[in-house]
This record gives C-alpha cells, structure tokens and sequence, in this order.
C-alpha cells in the first residue's frame, strides 16, 4: 500500500496523523485502530 492509500485509510477512520509520518509509522497507526 501507498504512503498516500494509507493516509486516505486513515482520513475515512478520522485518525490524524502527522505529514511527516513515515510509511511504517502510517501503519502501525492502522494497527492500533485495529486493535482497539
């Protein structure tokens, strides 16, 4: 998945992140959403 796929994922769960998160930073930020 793409930096920016990720960051769109992440936009529809309203889960912010910060513009320079890296890629691994972006998922396992998808991760934790998972999770809880």
């Amino acid at each position: 998945m793409k930096v920016s796929e990720l960051k769109h994922l992440l936009d529809e769960k309203n889960i912010s992140y910060k513009s320079s998160d890296k890629r691994e930073d972006l998922i396992a930020l998808l991760e934790e959403a998972k999770e809880g």
